[in-house]
């Protein structure tokens, strides 16, 4: 089942984004559909419905290594739709531990609600990313943003 939902919206996302990529390893948390690619992305879609705490944070983290198997990728969150909720323990919690977790080239965050990215937005100003970070209203710019310094990491 998980399987036919992945494929479905990689599908989905491949014909509205004009994106064309396969799916390396997929796996999936309570909170988020995780699948690293043959692009350089690891693409992390977030639920709807969810509230994520510092024990989602650390699940989600869990199963990013297990997907990358300590390779290097460009990493691309986007939730199922505007429901989705970091807690401020959440927040906190993957900001002091997200650098040393697993391994990333850069984060690119696509939110279309107004309210959302200004908080993504403070996010990044208050902790200060060791690494690339983004957010993006529009999909296909935050793709083309993780390939570009995917091969830029990797000099292709």
């Amino acid at each position: 089942m998980f399987g036919n939902l992945i494929n479905l919206l990689c599908t989905n996302i491949a014909f509205f984004q004009m994106s064309a990529y396969n799916i390396i390893k997929k796996t999936e948390t309570k909170t988020a559909f995780i699948r690293s690619c043959d692009d350089g992305i690891v693409r992390v879609t977030f639920k709807k419905d969810t509230e994520i705490d510092p024990i989602h944070v650390q699940e989600n983290f869990d199963a990013y290594n297990q997907v990358i198997n300590g390779k290097m990728f460009s990493f691309l969150y986007l939730p199922e739709d505007a429901t989705v909720v970091y807690t401020a323990e959440g927040l906190q919690f993957s900001k002091e531990n997200s650098a040393k977790a697993f391994p990333k080239i850069c984060t690119a965050v696509v939110i279309d609600s107004l309210a959302h990215r200004m908080i993504a937005n403070f996010y990044n100003l208050v902790f200060n990313s060791k690494f690339p970070y983004k957010v993006f209203s529009n999909y296909e710019e935050a793709e083309s943003w993780c390939i570009e310094l995917y091969k830029k990491y990797y000099n292709f």
